[in-house]
């Protein structure tokens, strides 16, 4: 796969849910899960997690959804940046298998 969830990983989307490095219980009880989620979702609609060439719009999508789903806030400008990522991801995957 071309994003893993590492360290680096967790930091960026602690760091974009405003959440301190210390607060290891949001790890394994609430982001881990809610990146699985977000990965099972985007391999639905027809994204390629294995290109190298998406891991940085797939860890942005990765962030955008933690966002609109960890329960900050009812703004759902944040679910509509994942969609629309994730879209852009499964219509460039969808055209390199037909070229």
């Amino acid at each position: 796969m071309a994003v893993e969830l590492n360290d680096e990983l967790l930091t960026q989307i602690k760091t974009a849910l405003r959440l301190s490095s210390e607060n290891y219980a949001f790890d394994e009880t609430s982001i881990f899960p809610m990146v699985s989620a977000c990965l099972c979702d985007m391999q639905g609609a027809g994204v390629d997690l294995n290109n190298a060439e998406n891991a940085y719009l797939i860890k942005q999508a990765i962030i955008f959804y933690c966002r609109a789903n960890f329960g900050l806030s009812n703004d759902d400008k944040w679910q509509k940046n994942y969609e629309k990522t994730r879209d852009a991801l499964g219509s460039r995957t969808a055209a390199e298998v037909q070229a």
